[in-house]
């Protein structure tokens, strides 16, 4: 039975901003990795013959992120049914910022050669296992949070913060071009990966002042908690299930093609300034 004391609105809001500074994060790190694949990885961490084989390269790297996440997805969804939502969205969180951080601090292949997109497409995999967790659990954790006529405006919070993460992630390297000129190609296009490192700090600070969801709490003081929670939404939840994926296949076809492909296009086909190409592209998200 939902009553105030489950379900207060202040612990609503307190969880549905949690989770959506935790997706904006999550989304600008995305955005900045879409954006160097398309204009500076192909360069710095492959060797290629032609420009063109250095592009798909850094566009195989991108998709790598999308084969982790559904692993991602099944292996934080488990362990989140199993012990609470709250550590393994502080984990995923994590994963996601400091993955991003330390791509800023990858050598590249003139320092240490084959290792360079070695190290770069396993820190693409520790963001597509962190990402596939990462927006449905904060998700999750609104809807838990929230009193049950109030689920569906707390748990939108976090679709919030994908629009307003991916814009943030695209100003952030339009802001850096602008200001360091020729040198964006050197070493200016790390300097939003590093700040990555203070939105992850805020995030777990403001995170970790999130107490767990109450239906969490009340299934496992109840001994309820399922074995494997995997089976069960397969044996009960088909239907729902197939709607969920096929909506978010729109949603990401929708997203990520004028993110990356586009803003490669612009600048390399159609030769439009790339500080221009990242004001559009942002402006997409705004």
């Amino acid at each position: 039975m939902d009553t105030p004391k489950h379900h207060p609105e202040r612990s609503a809001r307190r969880a549905a901003g949690a989770a959506a500074i935790g997706s904006t994060v999550e989304w600008y790190d995305f955005a900045l990795y879409g954006a160097a694949a398309a204009l500076v990885f192909n360069s710095h961490f492959f060797r290629a013959d032609n420009p063109s084989s250095g592009l798909i390269a850094a566009f195989a790297t991108f998709a790598v992120g999308y084969f982790a996440r559904p692993f991602g997805g099944l292996l934080f969804g488990h362990l989140g049914d199993k012990i609470g939502r709250k550590p393994i969205m502080i984990l995923t969180l994590i994963l996601m910022g400091g993955s991003t951080t330390l791509i800023g601090l990858l050598p590249d292949y003139s320092m240490i050669g084959i290792a360079a997109p070695g190290l770069l497409v396993l820190m693409r995999v520790v963001q597509g296992l962190g990402a596939g967790a990462e927006y449905a659990g904060a998700i999750t954790l609104s809807a838990e949070s929230a009193p049950v006529r109030r689920r569906g405006f707390y748990a939108c919070w976090s679709a919030s913060g994908v629009w307003i993460g991916s814009a943030l992630g695209l100003l952030s390297f339009q802001a850096m071009l602008t200001i360091t000129g020729d040198s964006f190609y050197t070493w200016g296009w790390r300097i939003p990966f590093l700040l990555s490192v203070i939105l992850l700090a805020i995030s777990l600070y403001i995170r970790r002042r999130v107490s767990e969801t109450p239906e969490f709490k009340e299934t496992r003081d109840a001994g309820e908690v399922e074995r494997i929670p995997l089976v069960r939404l397969f044996k009960t939840e088909k239907r729902r299930l197939l709607i969920a994926l096929g909506s978010n296949f729109l949603l990401s076809g929708f997203a990520y093609v004028p993110q990356v492909w586009a803003l490669s296009y612009l600048t390399n086909n159609l030769k439009v300034a790339a500080l221009l190409a990242l004001g559009l592209n942002a402006g997409m998200f705004l």
